[in-house]
Parts: structure tokens; sequence; C-alpha cells
């Protein structure tokens, strides 16, 4: 029994005084047209940027539901 408990108190020693923090997951924000400081029924918005573009499309509620960021016509990335 001991020798079960003897490693495990070591583990957790180490991890206490290594200065390790604890990592939490990231809740669910849902961003509207107004975190924009867009106004009125916006569908679409296209930010230009320095390394190409950003695409935001938002429902009829106003929810952002996608965006699109372009660094070529070949490099993007599509966040739903």
């Amino acid at each position: 029994m001991h020798s079960t408990r003897i490693p495990f108190l070591i583990v957790l020693v180490l991890i206490l005084f290594s200065g390790a923090q604890p990592t939490y997951a990231q809740g669910t924000e849902i961003f509207t047209v107004s975190d924009f400081d867009l106004k009125g029924p916006v569908r679409t918005c296209v930010v230009v940027t320095g390394y190409g573009q950003e695409e935001f499309n938002f429902d009829k509620e106003g929810r952002l539901i996608k965006t699109k960021t372009s660094h070529s016509n070949t490099d993007y990335d599509i966040t739903y």
C-alpha cells in the first residue's frame, strides 16, 4: 500500500513546485454585429489586413456564424 502512495506523492509535489499552471477549457462566446461596431442588418463584412483579409458572415439575428481568414487565394482558414 505504501509503495503506490509514495510515487503519487512525489508526482504531486513535483507538479506543485514546478510552477505549472492548470489549463482550463475556454467557454463558447457568441459574437454579434455590435461586437464589430457594425450597424444595421449586416450579412457580410470584409476587413483588409496586413496579412490578407478577414471575412465575417452573420445570420439574420446578427450572430457571427462564419469567419474566413485569407492569407492568399490558396492559403485560408474557415471557422464556423
